[in-house]
């Protein structure tokens, strides 16, 4: 077992953690799927009354680090990215929207399971106008959403949260760490490499300087027994 696999192992035992790989989310609205695709419902899956309402953690694959970037999330995300609506100004909402839906595109291209499979079908005919024409309220605009097949709503069990979608996150996760590794590697032999020229450098350096010390020693040496001869004549 690796070391990375024995640390997975410890974390999952960890009392009220996420799954490895997993981060604790706030979503605030639940969106509804039939296998085709269509939307059957949205549930507002926060807590509270009115203005007090507040999202809700959940288990989530875990989200990308965003700094200026554009990086979507697997599954689930603010609706500036699956949806294309936001309630502020949304310099980069088109780009947002574009990065998750071709990024998912991509991803479920091949997948078989009716979950990712009604996911896939929503984002390639969803649009953002779409939205309004449904009459999802207006808070629900920036709030992160997750999905669920109609067919599994009241068991609970979103589209993330499928074997399938477990084994795929799983997959692109390993991908990762292979890639991560592979440029570590890259990058440690590329020191190697600098610090292996900078010794050669280094000894070749020393090497000159001792064959012009040696040099000079020889000229002095010379100099000098030319002198004493002179003085002895």
């Amino acid at each position: 077992m690796t070391i990375l696999a024995s640390l997975a192992n410890a974390y999952d035992r960890l009392p009220d953690a996420p799954p490895f790989g997993y981060s604790s989310e706030k979503i605030g609205f639940l969106i509804s799927l039939y296998e085709d695709g269509t939307v059957a419902n949205v549930t507002d899956w926060r807590v509270g009354e009115g203005a007090k309402k507040a999202p809700r953690p959940m288990f989530v694959p875990q989200g990308a680090k965003r700094t200026s970037g554009i990086a979507p999330n697997f599954l689930w995300d603010k609706t500036s990215y699956v949806l294309g609506v936001t309630a502020g100004e949304g310099r980069r909402l088109s780009e947002e929207r574009v990065a998750f839906k071709n990024r998912h595109l991509e991803i479920l291209s091949a997948e078989t399971d009716p979950g990712l499979v009604a996911f896939r079908r929503f984002l390639e005919t969803w649009t953002p106008e779409t939205f309004n024409a449904l009459g999802w309220p207006e808070e629900m605009k920036d709030q992160n959403v997750a999905f669920v097949l109609e067919s599994e709503r009241h068991q609970h069990i979103r589209i993330h949260e499928r074997p399938a979608a477990r084994k795929l996150w799983s997959q692109m996760r390993a991908a990762k760490d292979a890639a991560t590794a592979a440029q570590v590697s890259r990058e440690v032999a590329a020191v190697r490499e600098q610090m292996a020229t900078v010794r050669s450098q280094t000894v070749e350096m020393i090497a000159k300087s001792e064959r012009g010390l040696k040099d000079k020693i020889e000229l002095a040496e010379r100099s000098a027994a030319s002198l004493r001869e002179e003085v002895g004549r």
